[in-house]
Order: structure tokens, then C-alpha cells, then sequence
């Protein structure tokens, strides 16, 4: 029986993060398949680490089935840990800088994603880095012109919930809200509760400088939500499936679940939730006991891991036709991700895009950031 890529590179993950597996591999491994796919969806370091574990607890392994039998690739394995490990210091390195940039002109940095999961992780540098996401507390368009004065950084206004810019050549989102209300207002009530969790956020020092990263409660409701856009539009990867696992497996029995199904109900996300939690417990090893006794629809759980295990090629790019072609296919998607109508959101998008690229008076977060926060607090 031949073994898939990542049948055997989740075992790696698993026995890495510690989470119920055993260092027992099948004999048809075709490890370079294997080492490929873990650079391909952000889990290089993790494997390594598993790899490392399965050297010291269990060498019989490695002698009888030569694990990997290619030397080159273990050392490509281990080579593009070390690079995961320079991105995170320089990471690091850039949200210092940017954090003491915007404390020195009154502005709070919460950085969220990407270093606020890692530092979930036995290893936080073994988590691949993208994007940097910030929230600076309704003071996004202040910091998006500093950095424009400071920097000559251009900015860019093509989304609803936040704008663009470069910073010594990483991509930082500068997020006004941390869900699209514009596209999904079911998603209001998700919303305020991040923004509320925010306003209580603990801060750390990250190389010297003041940043704020999110509570518990907080990515218990922004992880999964964020899993399932990428989920309906494309770009959902291991890494994202991961940070959730990590994420329930130290803090399930601290999350108040109640409030979680209150606002994903809210949201129409709920069922998409609970078979999220079927799929972490059945394929990523984490114990029940973390996650509420929530009904399981194993129909549905089946279904939502083959299309993610098939890794379509349906990032998020694309031509316009494409991206449109992809989205009227995933109705299904839809249905167990949102409340809102699925053909009046299509058409939601597509105007966003038009408005984006063609209305340059028009296209401004932090313009449809105000008129939000005017009603909200009128």
C-alpha cells in the first residue's frame, strides 16, 4: 500500500508537537515527496523536528528504512529550518522596529497571526513566517501615512478590512477590523468581541519595544474564522490546520466554548467549527478532552478533508473570470462558512474589486473605517 505525502508528513507533526503518535513509519516512503510538500505548506521545520525525535527515540528507524534514504534530503530539510529561523529573527527584528516607531508618535501595536500564534509552538522560529498583521487601535490611517513620511513606503487601499504596505520588503497588513464586516455583516457581533478582546490585550516585549498580542478568547474566535475564509476562498494551508491544533491543544480546557458557539451560530459558521474540531482530533492528534462534546458530522468532516488534502490549485490569485469561476464552485463552501446570500455577496465582491481598482476616492479603509465607527458609537 503506498502511503501519501501527508499521511506521513502529519505523523512527523505529530510526533514534533508531541501529540499522541509513534515513530513507526511504512516501509514505501517516498520521502522526497514528503520534504517537498512540508516546504510547500509551511510545515518544513516541524517535519525536521519530528525527523530529529524519531533519530533519538527511535534509531531502529533510521537503520531499516533509511529515514530519509537520500542524504541531501534531510540536509535540504534541516537547511530550510535554518531559513525559517533567520525569517522569524528578522521578523522580530521588524516589528520592534515598527512598534518604536508608532509608540514614539502615540500609537499601540497589537500584532496578531503570525508571531501572535508562534509563540504557541515548542519552537515559535519553527513556525513558517508571511505576512506581518498589526491592529494599531483605530489609529491605522496615522500609521499608514508615518510610514509613508518615514519610509517612502507606498500604501495600498484595495481590501475592505485593512491596507497594505512594505516594510524593508515583508508585507504588513494594517488591519482597521479583524473580520469583513463590509462583505459580512452577520459577522458584526465576531467583531466587536475581537475588538472588545483587543482592548484587553497583554503586552510583551519584542526586541526591546512594546507589542501587544492577543488574549485566549481572542484567537479562540479569530483562528477559526480566519480558517474558514481561507477555507471558502482558497489559500488554506497545513500551517493554518496546525497553528489551530497547537493552539486547542494548550488552551481547550481554558476556552470559554459557550461564547465561541454564541458567535459562530451568529456568524453561520458554527457547523463549519465543529467539524474543524472533528478534523484536528481525527488527523492532528489532539485529545478530545481539549474541545467541547459538540455533535461530529463525520459526512461532512470527510468531505472538507479530502478537498483540503486534494491541494487544488486555487490560491487566491488568479484572473478576475478564474477567481469568480472558483467562487461560484464553492457554494457548498459558503453554505457551512456564512449566513449572508451567496449570489448578493458574490456581487459584494465584485463591486469591492471594481471599487478598489478604479475609484481611487472611494477605495480608502480608514474612510469606511470612520463611517463604521461612527455608527457604532453614535
Amino acid at each position: 500500500m503506498s502511503h501519501l505525502p501527508v499521511d506521513i508528513l502529519l505523523k512527523l507533526v505529530r510526533i514534533a508537537l508531541g501529540l499522541k503518535d509513534d515513530a513507526v513509519f511504512p516501509s514505501d516512503v517516498n520521502w522526497k515527496d514528503v520534504m517537498e510538500l512540508s516546504v510547500e505548506q509551511g510545515m518544513a521545520a516541524l517535519a525536521a523536528d519530528g525527523l530529529q525525535k524519531v533519530y533519538e527515540t527511535a534509531p531502529d528507524q533510521i537503520t531499516s528504512l533509511g529515514i530519509p534514504s537520500n542524504k541531501s534530503i534531510k540536509y535540504d530539510w534541516f537547511g530550510t529550518t535554518l531559513n525559517y529561523e533567520i525569517k522569524y529573527e528578522e521578523h522580530e527584528r521588524l516589528i520592534s522596529e515598527l512598534s518604536s516607531l508608532f509608540e514614539q508618535n502615540g500609537i499601540k501595536t497589537m500584532v496578531f497571526k503570525g508571531l501572535g500564534i508562534a509563540r504557541y509552538y515548542p519552537i515559535p522560529s519553527h513556525r513558517a513566517t508571511g505576512d506581518i498583521d498589526v491592529f494599531l487601535f483605530y489609529k491605522g490611517a496615522e500609521a499608514d501615512k508615518l510610514v509613508n513620511e518615514s519610509f517612502c513606503a507606498k500604501v495600498k487601499h484595495n481590501e475592505d478590512k485593512h491596507s497594505v504596505f512594505k516594510f524593508h520588503g515583508v508585507s504588513v497588513e494594517n488591519h482597521a477590523t479583524f473580520v469583513n464586516v463590509v462583505e459580512f455583516p452577520y459577522s458584526a457581533d465576531v467583531e466587536r468581541f475581537l475588538e472588545d478582546q483587543a482592548s484587553m490585550a497583554p503586552v510583551s516585549i519584542v526586541g526591546g519595544a512594546n507589542v501587544y498580542l492577543p488574549t485566549v478568547m481572542m484567537d479562540a474566535v479569530f483562528l477559526p474564522s480566519h480558517i474558514a475564509g481561507h477555507f471558502v476562498y482558497g489559500g488554506l494551508s497545513l500551517k493554518q490546520m496546525v497553528d489551530w491544533a497547537v493552539f486547542v491543544s494548550r488552551f481547550g480546557r481554558e476556552i470559554d466554548w459557550k461564547t465561541v458557539e454564541r458567535l459562530s451560530r451568529t456568524a453561520g459558521s458554527f457547523r463549519f467549527f465543529r467539524v474543524l474540531n472533528g478534523i484536528i482530533i481525527d488527523h492532528f492528534g489532539v485529545d478530545a478532552i481539549c474541545l467541547p462534546p459538540w455533535d461530529r458530522d463525520p459526512e461532512m468532516e470527510e468531505r472538507v478533508w479530502k478537498d483540503f488534502i486534494s491541494f487544488p490549485p486555487d490560491s487566491v490569485g488568479g484572473s478576475k473570470l478564474h477567481r469568480a469561476a472558483r467562487y461560484l464552485s464553492s457554494r457548498w463552501k459558503y453554505k457551512l462558512v456564512f449566513r449572508e446570500n451567496f449570489i448578493l455577496t458574490f456581487f459584494r465582491r465584485a463591486w469591492a474589486s471594481f471599487r478598489g481598482h478604479y475609484l481611487p476616492n472611494s477605495r480608502s479603509v480608514w474612510e469606511r473605517e470612520k463611517t463604521r465607527l461612527d455608527s457604532v458609537f453614535e
